[in-house]
């Protein structure tokens, strides 16, 4: 299955016309997604990361436009920031001046005025694929670095360091897997907080099985 971009846009005609200028910019190799956005912005983070492969997520900052929503483009990026801080996010308007181009959630502002011009498409084609070479750089080391340092876990002590860097990997790990689970969102932090415990529990004995051999 190719990797997907997840367009939210909240009116049908915006969400049928920019969606074709998203597959001109990523290509065959991706598949541009265009859920109708959910009312309540938990939910609407709920139903992003049920996706199988989520590669980014592109959208409109007016999504209160149609009433249909409580929250803005801006809005959701902060809260997509709360379970993933690496995949690329951008904000799409036609009033480029309404978001911040240097907040700290998101990439960067497409702005639809320029976007369908061929020549700025071009250059924004050629951003928007180099942070998707990065992010899937980021998706391949992070899943490297957790399976070795679960492996140096079991044999010997990890570092304070190291031990930190585990555990952040592996809050993130757990939390994808719940979302993707459809776990609601009240009983999110528990669940995350009892994997954790029976993860940390695991190594313990097997750490005192290889002490015993």
């Amino acid at each position: 299955m190719n990797n997907q971009i997840i367009y939210i846009e909240d009116q049908e005609d915006a969400r049928k016309t920019f969606s074709n200028t998203l597959k001109r910019i990523y290509g065959l190799e991706y598949e541009i997604v265009t859920p109708i956005p959910c009312a309540e912005i938990l939910e609407m983070r709920e139903k992003l990361f049920n996706f199988e492969s989520p590669a980014a997520f592109v959208l409109d900052e007016k999504l209160q436009f149609t009433g249909e929503t409580k929250y803005s483009g801006s809005d959701l990026a902060k809260a997509i920031r709360e379970i993933d801080s690496k995949i690329p996010v951008y904000i799409l308007t036609s009033y480029a001046g309404d978001v911040d181009p240097l907040s700290g959630e998101i990439e960067f502002v497409i702005d639809k005025t320029i976007a369908g011009d061929p020549d700025r498409r071009k250059m924004l084609a050629q951003r928007m694929r180099r942070h998707q070479e990065t992010f899937n750089d980021i998706k391949t080391n992070r899943a490297n670095r957790f399976n070795y340092l679960l492996a140096k876990s079991i044999n010997e002590s990890l570092s304070a360091e190291e031990l930190a860097e585990y555990e952040e990997l592996n809050i993130l790990r757990v939390k994808n897997a719940l979302l993707n689970e459809q776990i609601p969102t009240q009983e999110l932090e528990s669940q995350i907080e009892q994997q954790n415990k029976l993860l940390n529990e695991i190594h313990e004995e097997l750490k005192i099985l290889k002490d015993k051999n």
